[in-house]
């Protein structure tokens, strides 16, 4: 009958204990959540690059056609030829480096989304 408290003391500590789980769990949830979310805009963003140098690779392309053409008329110099290649390739090597971009985004979502709640 009298236990001086004890037994309040003990739903008391179950209570703090359940609010403690509760709140760990609710970080966890958002964390995760916010993983997915910068995943995901990292993606977007990515996606977005992506077609503004597949963009940029065509008109590098057309002007280094364009310009070779011209150079075997005789109407362009060589030095504007390589110019122009070397544009185009520079825009290429953008391209593939924004494809892994586009590939290293993708994994961390997967990793995001596959990652277990602690």
């Amino acid at each position: 009958m009298f236990d001086f408290g004890r037994r309040q003391a003990e739903v008391d500590a179950s209570r703090a204990r359940a609010t403690e789980a509760a709140l760990a769990y609710q970080q966890a949830v958002l964390g995760a959540l916010e993983e997915v979310e910068t995943g995901l805009v990292a993606i977007e963003s990515v996606e977005a690059r992506l077609t503004d140098l597949e963009i940029a690779v065509t008109e590098s392309e057309r002007a280094y056609d364009q310009l070779n053409a011209l150079y075997r008329e005789g109407l362009a110099s060589f030095i504007d030829v390589l110019d122009a290649q070397r544009t185009l390739i520079g825009s290429r090597e953008a391209l593939v480096d924004s494809e892994a971009d586009l590939a290293d985004a993708i994994i961390a979502l997967n990793l995001a989304l596959a990652a277990p709640t602690a």
